[in-house]
């Protein structure tokens, strides 16, 4: 996955790449305890191509900072997992408020 971590500001975006060989199916999750798959079509973008996918996080907002999982699974037994993280730039806060 490129890039590992980026820094947005609040109201920006963010992109990650995930590659892999063969045919495999893609699937994007926010690594929390639930780890539910990552939908809002509003808000999240998925273009794929053959070997790799991209998730795009738009109007990003402090509650978006945190890891982010491809799962590249081309084998269900042997799932191919790469994570990148998102960490919300505190430098454009305008209300002193803090990411958390």
């Amino acid at each position: 996955m490129h890039p590992v971590v980026q820094f947005p500001k609040v109201g920006g975006s963010a992109t990650f790449t995930c590659s892999a060989t063969g045919d495999p199916k893609f699937t994007w999750r926010r690594y929390r305890p639930s780890q539910k798959a990552v939908s809002d079509a509003r808000r999240y973008i998925f273009p794929s191509g053959t070997g790799s996918s991209q998730l795009t996080i738009k109007n990003i907002s402090h509650g978006d900072q945190g890891y982010y999982v491809c799962d590249a699974t081309v084998n269900i037994d042997q799932p191919n997992l790469a994570a990148g993280y998102v960490q919300v730039s505190v430098s454009d806060q305008t209300n002193g408020e803090k990411c958390r």
